[in-house]
């Protein structure tokens, strides 16, 4: 299982292909790779509310999910754990993998279209008070559980301008956090993967 924390550790921009991933430009645009950075502002890196190696959808991004959301019962459930302690986890909160899956860019006036199929497989990080068994009954997936993924974007360019795409796999994030004598010890995150994060811009 991929750890969490090793795209960032990798050079930020290069594109990993998890699955087949199926491109197309049409119009007047032409296929070239997207410049390095561009969306660096919006990645977040080590954050208390979303985990490293992903980042919050920003105001380019156009989501597209394949799995609709499932929100527990309450907006923090608890789980039984050893000694009294008290484990909770979180309504999930949707974040962007920074695992570039595909990438395009075209001059306008084009029709950017770009389609990506993979699969992966769901993804943990951090320290559980409890046994994953025990979280994977309560959010109904586990990390043996692998997911299909299968999304296109269509995106108008102007006429005298560039314009990017690039794809990122779309997660669910649920926050495990262990208590002990009610002071917070462990935090970790379970990401369960949805659909495809389309970041979309012209300059």
């Amino acid at each position: 299982m991929r750890n969490l924390g090793e795209v960032l550790k990798s050079t930020p921009g290069i594109g990993v292909l998890v699955g087949a991933a199926l491109l197309s430009v049409a119009a007047s645009g032409t296929a070239v790779a997207a410049p390095q950075g561009r969306t660096a502002s919006e990645r977040v890196g080590t954050n208390a509310a979303i985990a490293d190696g992903y980042f919050k959808p920003g105001a380019n991004t156009v989501v597209k999910r394949n799995i609709p959301q499932q929100i527990p019962a309450n907006s923090s459930a608890r789980l039984k754990a050893a000694g009294g302690n008290k484990v909770t986890y979180s309504r999930p909160k949707e974040v962007c993998g920074t695992e570039l899956l595909e990438k395009t860019s075209g001059k306008g006036k084009a029709t950017l279209v770009m389609s990506v199929e993979t699969s992966m497989k769901a993804e943990a990080s951090g320290e559980f008070g409890v046994s994953k068994g025990a979280i994977a009954a309560k959010l109904g997936f586990s990390t043996d559980d692998t997911f299909t993924l299968k999304q296109e974007t269509r995106y108008e360019v102007p006429k005298g301008k560039m314009g990017f795409i690039e794809a990122y796999p779309t997660f669910d994030q649920y926050t495990i956090n262990t208590y002990v004598n009610g002071a917070l010890k462990k935090t970790g995150w379970w990401m369960k993967p949805t659909g495809v994060c389309f970041n979309q811009w012209t300059h």
